[in-house]
């Protein structure tokens, strides 16, 4: 189907044209706003602002917001393509780095058709169409109908899957859907074919549709979740059930830097051999499954430091050398969650923790509402551990440097500061 390169113009009369069209909505959206009205809005705004940047970098068309959604139009099919996959990534990337309460989940829909526009109105059985799609789409996905893969699928790299046809409301006909999983499904597929396959990841493709950006991104955020863990061991005899298990390294450093001439190793023998088993790693090694490491990570973004060591406590190796240096790692840091909290509910308006913020000197105090940052202009109060690692490592460091405490050694802080930002990867 051929795309007409001319804009539309709400503020004209009636219009008929044939467009790229993206629907995109946050999942369980009334569920979030029920919780925390408040913070569900402001996170909402937060992610419209990066969708606008994304569309407007796209050189696409807002045509409607809709509550917690947007419809957008492109006339390059390429350009929406880019534009979705770019939304997926933005948010992925800054979910990382924010407490798991406070992320929200979008889902995308995108095809090509009809759209009439009317004044502000926006009509057409695409946009219908389009809307029905998005509806199918996985939390944190892209769903695309057949006629939008097939302009896309020669000029863009992605990663998709053919869903097959869906029936959705008020179509009269299933819909063909092709499907780009979300960043995290990515991320496990591609790290276990990249540890377990003897081609090299050069030569590996997914011919017109293998996105190689999504791929290295993909692989670079699961060097960083692993690399927070002293953890490398691959039990092959799993790979048939979908999982894989992790014996330790002696450093983050070490343990990326292995993974790194793993993936490198074309004739690796653990890549083939069905018989290598955890035990056979040597002593000191702790054992993790694909998704014990997975809810680590996500537990390390929402500063679950206590459910990160009940975890390990029970995983296989957990008293070996490795194993209970790990434990204690994480148990250290809930001394250093207490201790913060402590210290900064000593904190006053008038006698405030004075920060360096992004360049920025910044006052902390608590008050009942949560702690306030202010650097000219008071945020709004939040509780400590809905701040970023990088602000907490700021509080951290200047209260550790309050000659006042006497809650601690000296050397307590340093030590739990130290461990703090290897494991939130600050200043690497």
């Amino acid at each position: 189907m051929a795309e007409q390169n001319k804009a539309p113009n709400p503020q004209g009369g009636e219009q008929r044209t044939t467009a790229s069209i993206m629907f995109t909505d946050v999942v369980g959206f009334s569920r979030h706003s029920a919780i925390d009205e408040e913070r569900t809005y402001r996170a909402l705004n937060r992610d419209f602002d990066l969708i606008y940047r994304q569309v407007a970098a796209n050189g696409g068309q807002v045509l409607n917001t809709m509550g917690d959604g947007m419809m957008v139009v492109f006339f390059s099919s390429t350009a929406c393509m880019e534009c979705a996959l770019g939304i997926q990534s933005d948010l992925h990337t800054q979910a990382l780095s924010r407490p798991q309460d406070g992320v929200l989940q979008h889902r995308i829909g995108l095809h090509i058709g009809d759209i009439i526009l009317n004044g502000k109105n926006t009509m057409g059985d695409g946009v219908n169409q389009t809307a029905r799609i998005q509806s199918l789409a996985r939390p944190d996905s892209i769903a695309m109908s057949r006629e939008f893969h097939s302009l896309v699928e020669d000029k863009v790299r992605f990663t998709s899957k053919y869903l097959g046809p869906r029936i959705t409301r008020n179509i009269p006909e299933p819909i063909p859907i092709f499907e780009v999983p979300p960043i995290d499904d990515l991320i496990k597929q591609r790290t276990a074919e990249a540890l377990f396959s003897t081609q090299s990841p050069e030569a590996s493709t997914d011919g017109a549709t293998g996105r190689r950006s999504v791929l290295i991104l993909a692989l670079v955020a699961v060097f960083i979740a692993i690399a927070a863990l002293p953890i490398f061991l691959i039990k092959s005899g799993d790979l048939a059930k979908n999982g894989r298990t992790f014996g330790p390294g002696t450093a983050g450093k070490d343990v990326a830097k292995r993974i790194k001439e793993k993936i490198q190793s074309q004739n690796a023998p653990e890549a083939n051999n069905d018989s290598v088993e955890a035990n056979n790693a040597g002593p000191g090694t702790i054992s993790l499954t694909p998704d014990q490491v997975a809810d680590i990570a996500a537990k390390t973004n929402s500063y679950d430091y206590a459910g990160i060591a009940a975890e390990l406590v029970t995983a296989p190796g957990a008293n070996s050398n490795d194993g209970m240096i790990m434990i204690k790692k994480y148990e250290s840091l809930v001394q250093f969650k207490s201790w913060m909290e402590e210290q900064v509910s000593a904190a006053t308006e008038t006698a405030p923790i004075s920060i360096t913020l992004d360049g920025q000197t910044a006052s902390v105090f608590a008050t009942p509402d949560g702690v306030v940052i202010n650097n000219g202009a008071q945020g709004t109060p939040k509780k400590l551990w809905e701040y970023k690692p990088q602000t907490i490592e700021a509080i951290a460091e200047a209260v550790s440097a309050k000659p006042t405490d006497t809650t601690t050694t000296t050397a307590t802080p340093s030590i739990w500061i130290g461990t703090f930002k290897e494991v939130h990867h600050l200043g690497q």
